[in-house]
């Protein structure tokens, strides 16, 4: 069972990694390496869009001044707010 946030924030994502198709990031709500589709393996593709995470429904945007890296372990170490605005979380079947 995944649990899902409660937070309406769109949070920003500031550092990705490029993987074959997709751009991987860490999910700012709940802290889950999450994939992103590009499709000319271009920055520019993903800068400024919003996409909702499909685990714990967080929303977040590419921020302008996000970064790409070489390094997995730079994705990894960016923060993440498990809702910190609230400390709240929900199972799935409380939907």
């Amino acid at each position: 069972m995944f649990q899902t946030t409660t937070s309406k924030y769109i949070l920003p994502v500031t550092v990705l990694i490029r993987d074959k198709d997709e751009f991987l990031l860490k999910c700012p709500h709940c802290g889950r390496i999450r994939g992103i589709p590009h499709e000319t393996g271009s920055l520019h593709d993903v800068v400024g869009e919003s996409y909702e995470d499909n685990l714990c429904s967080g929303s977040f945007e590419i921020s302008y001044d996000a970064q790409l890296v070489t390094d997995i372990a730079m994705v990894e170490m960016q923060p993440c707010t498990f809702d910190s605005d609230d400390g709240k979380w929900k199972n799935d079947d409380e939907k």
